[in-house]
């Protein structure tokens, strides 16, 4: 990959410290998990995680706001949290 592509942690986390303070509002966060070039992968937390609305926040939020500030990004993907099962004795 030639010096200067792809999207850099820097930038990416620059974006989600604007969006973050409006998340932690409902006891949620965003967490960046992986750059691969261009692609990244979000992981929402807290609150966000186990929200009906989770999915809506992630593409009309903060995607939305992260493709408004960085035009090159491409694919972004999201990471489920792990959960804990209960099992029946």
């Amino acid at each position: 990959m030639p010096i200067g592509s792809g999207i850099t942690k820097d930038q990416v986390e620059a974006v989600l410290d604007t969006i973050r303070p409006a998340l932690a509002l409902d006891g949620g966060n965003v967490r960046l998990v992986e750059i691969d070039g261009n692609d990244i992968q979000l992981q929402l937390l807290g609150a966000c995680s186990t929200c009906s609305s989770g999915p809506m926040t992630l593409r009309h939020g903060i995607e939305a706001e992260l493709r408004r500030r960085l035009p090159s990004l491409g694919r972004i993907g999201s990471v489920p949290v792990a959960t804990k099962h209960s099992t029946l004795p």
